[in-house]
């Protein structure tokens, strides 16, 4: 009897707890959101494309699999949430460059009329 109860009991927690179930692979996307939520101030490059790829792998995992509508709401949240903190990397990438251009344009304009002005004194 007591060995029947540790099959039962052992197998279904390994059942409730296994990563490639629905409700495993949205608990491993909320990790992965929540690590990125964390840390993504000093992620470089190379963290993001880790990132990119562990989320590419557990969004194949989740396609593979059958889930409720829950189940459905709650991985889209998650992912929701990594493409958050993706776009806001993107657009703050974006804003730097935009800033340095501006920096570099001008100090191109004020060497331009620089040039001119020595031209014109000749």
């Amino acid at each position: 009897m007591k060995k029947l109860l540790f099959l039962v009991v052992f197998f279904t927690s390994t059942t409730l707890f296994a990563c490639d179930t629905p409700k495993g692979t949205i608990k491993d996307l909320k990790k992965l959101a929540d690590k990125i939520e964390k840390n993504y101030k000093e992620y470089t490059e190379e963290d993001w494309e880790e990132v990119a790829e562990e989320y590419a792998k557990l969004a194949k995992e989740f396609k593979e699999q059958e889930y409720t509508k829950e189940e459905l709401k709650e991985f889209g949240r998650q992912k929701g949430r990594i493409k958050g903190f993706m776009t806001k990397k993107t657009l703050n990438k974006w804003s730097e460059n935009i800033e340095n251009f501006a920096n570099e344009l001008g100090g191109g304009i004020e060497g331009f009329f620089e040039a001119i002005e020595t031209i014109v004194e000749e």
